[in-house]
């Protein structure tokens, strides 16, 4: 349910011309198969991305998944100017806008965070990740029916930093960060930062943006219903599962 600090923010927006709040059922089918990527930079001399390891054989292995669709009940809350919108679904309120006669409602969650150790001599190491999750729905609510997509997509960037070079007595530590997970020479050779060896060109880094999407379709159909106190009843319901 929503908290009361909300009903009354879409209250207060939907007041006056063009402001109208529909509920919709939608009929979720299961997600596709999630799409994964992975990109690596970084900044050592002569290295370049782990290829990795292939086998083969004569087995061939394939799992698919398939299950029963989704029923799930929101709430459009139109606002003045009929352009813009909120979608409120599962305890979500993502906002929309209308372009082409198609609403997009999309929102990013973001976060970051670093933890950096520092030595009085200046050597430094530095962990930073940041991670995106962006959720987007879209679909034309021109008439009584309704089809569209959900998509969801989490970025995660992860960046590892240090001095090139530093002096290990005064420190009394060694690298602390691993490239060799990540990268590898031609001549598959380990890759490090050597603190007595120019490795980098300037403080040695890399970085890891891990990216996986999935993507639901959905039917919907608009209810003949609109109080608030309705969409408090039916909000959380879903099929049996």
């Amino acid at each position: 349910m929503r908290n009361a600090l909300f009903a009354a923010t879409m209250a207060a927006l939907t007041t006056g011309c063009g402001g109208s709040e529909e509920i919709w059922v939608f009929y979720i089918s299961p997600a596709a198969d999630p799409v994964s990527e992975q990109a690596i930079a970084h900044n050592f001399n002569g290295a370049q991305p782990y290829a990795g390891q292939t086998t083969t054989g004569d087995w061939t292995n394939t799992m698919t998944t398939t299950g029963s669709d989704t029923i799930q009940f929101a709430q459009i809350v139109k606002v003045k100017g009929a352009d813009d919108a909120f979608l409120i679904m599962g305890g979500m309120a993502i906002p929309g806008q209308k372009a082409g006669g198609v609403f997009t409602f999309s929102w990013d969650d973001a976060s970051q965070e670093t933890d950096r150790e520092q030595h009085t001599t200046g050597y430094f190491n530095e962990d930073f990740t940041s991670t995106t999750s962006t959720t987007t729905i879209s679909m034309d609510l021109s008439g009584g029916t309704a089809a569209g997509t959900a998509s969801s997509q989490r970025v995660q960037v992860q960046r590892f930093t240090e001095s090139d070079t530093w002096d290990t007595n005064s420190t009394g530590t060694s690298s602390q960060i691993s490239p060799s997970n990540y990268l590898e020479y031609p001549d598959g050779g380990f890759v490090s930062n050597d603190p007595t060896l120019a490795d980098c060109s300037g403080d040695c880094f890399y970085e890891v943006t891990n990216t996986t999407s999935t993507t639901n379709a959905f039917t919907a159909e608009k209810t003949k219903y609109s109080d608030e106190d309705v969409m408090n009843t039916v909000g959380g319901a879903t099929n049996p599962s």
